[in-house]
């Protein structure tokens, strides 16, 4: 999406009225429907970027502010809820960007590895999904529980569940898996293990026929078999390989 933004560089002359209505236009949008605390994280959000809030923007203090988190027991460590739910807020956004928004409209971006949103005029049409079919899927083979604490082995089976879910969301239709074929070049292979201190994912990307690998990365979680670690984890991993794969 191309533009001139107006957020964490201020780059723009977009005023603060603009940006809350474009928050406010967004949040009325089928996208948002019933999504009550995605209003409640991007009115905070944007707020804080209009009035250049940056630096004290932090997990820590979104799980405050928007989550209600007690400050005498809150772990961002622990507490994976503020990274889920700017996730989702980030996909959200860009949908609504992608199918609501018209050329001039101001939007609003979360870019990967931020909590700060970019607001910006939209100046060129915003990419259209991946088309249904198109040519070198991705293949993801089963996340594969390998040590640990038996909790790890269901823990790997949600963890495959939201895995799927968000890279069918980041990059369309992938193929499931279980062994690299010659017309499937990209495959996602995932092992967890578990000890008493952390939930451990290593993920790497490789590249069929050659069998050569070209991405690996480590994930690390503190202890915690819930839904919410499943999808902070996911949410995690599909950013980092987006980020690689766009790159």
């Amino acid at each position: 999406m191309a533009g001139r933004a107006w957020g964490v560089e201020r780059r723009d002359s977009i005023s603060e009225i603009d940006a809350r209505a474009a928050c406010e236009r967004a949040l009325a949008s089928a996208v948002f429907a019933k999504a009550r605390l995605m209003g409640k994280l991007l009115r905070y959000l944007v707020a804080q970027a209009v009035q250049g809030h940056v630096r004290g923007t932090t997990e820590y203090a979104i799980g405050l502010e928007v989550l209600g988190r007690d400050p005498s027991s809150y772990s961002p460590g622990e507490d994976p809820t503020v990274r889920v739910q700017v996730g989702r807020l980030r996909q959200r956004l860009e949908t609504y960007a992608r199918t609501c928004a018209q050329l001039g409209d101001v939007v609003i971006r979360i870019p990967l590895g931020s909590y700060m949103p970019v607001i910006e005029r939209l100046d060129a049409a915003p990419p259209a999904p991946p088309p249904p079919g198109r040519a070198n899927p991705l293949t993801i083979q089963p996340v594969q529980f390998i040590a640990g604490k038996a909790a790890g082995r269901a823990f790997a089976q949600g963890l495959q569940e939201e895995l799927l879910s968000q890279l069918v969301q980041a990059f369309g239709p992938v193929v499931l898996g279980e062994a690299a074929q010659q017309d499937q070049p990209r495959v996602v292979i995932s092992t967890l293990r578990v000890d008493a201190d952390r939930i451990r994912v290593s993920v790497r990307l490789l590249e069929v026929p050659q069998h050569r690998v070209t991405w690996a990365r480590q994930f690390d979680q503190a202890p915690g078999f819930g839904i919410q670690e499943q999808e902070a984890l996911a949410s995690t991993i599909c950013s980092a390989l987006k980020l690689h794969l766009q790159g």
